[in-house]
């Protein structure tokens, strides 16, 4: 039996310094010196600032795809009624409330039947009828959020009118801008259809 004053045994001392070694490894991994917490901060500040203009970019692409779907679907049916109906039909920026504005097309767009053929339609009664010439609404589309904004040549900001006797209209350009900055048209033939543009089609001078 050892004395009680022996020094323990080499491996268990070689054991024991191990241990301290992987304790020391295992403390000094539970936290980050100030060092590593700055690069870790400028890591994450550069993938912020890298990530935040793709995310913008991506979303505007996203509203400019559904602006487009949904003007050129407006534009395509009122042709359809137009036609189908033996009426014309036009479709005006604005809204029910304000009625149709050169302007208005960043507020929405109305499709109404045009008996007058006048392109106008002031106001919508609560029968769901243009004052003044009682042309039913057949349809209202939706604006755009600022700081977008909707807007039109000087062929079609007024309006785009299908006759039915007619087969041709003022081809023109609708365009959705960032302040002065384009970024997806829609485009409108002599026949009257409407087709998707890109911002280098578009025309956002203010």
């Amino acid at each position: 039996m050892p004395a009680p004053d022996a020094q323990p045994p080499r491996r268990a001392r070689q054991r024991a310094g191990r241990g301290g070694r992987l304790l020391g490894r295992v403390r000094r991994a539970a936290g980050l010196t100030l060092p590593e917490l700055l690069v870790v901060a400028a890591v994450i500040a550069l993938t912020v600032a890298w990530a935040v203009p793709q995310w913008q970019a991506s979303l505007e692409a996203v509203r400019a795809w559904a602006w487009q779907r949904e003007l050129i679907g407006a534009l395509e049916r009122a042709r359809a009624r137009a036609r189908i109906a033996g009426v014309t039909v036009t479709v005006c920026g604005g809204t029910p409330a304000s009625g149709c504005a050169d302007t208005g097309w960043s507020d929405g767009w109305l499709v109404f039947e045009d008996p007058a053929g006048g392109g106008e339609c002031s106001g919508v009664d609560a029968h769901g009828r243009c004052a003044g010439h009682g042309g039913e609404l057949l349809e209202v589309g939706r604006g755009v959020a600022a700081p977008l904004r909707v807007a039109g040549n000087r062929n079609v900001r007024g309006g785009v009118s299908y006759d039915p006797d007619r087969w041709s209209v003022g081809n023109g350009t609708f365009s959705l801008c960032r302040g002065a900055r384009p970024l997806a048209s829609v485009k409108i033939a002599r026949t009257g259809r409407a087709r998707r543009g890109g911002a280098d089609g578009a025309e956002c001078a203010p």
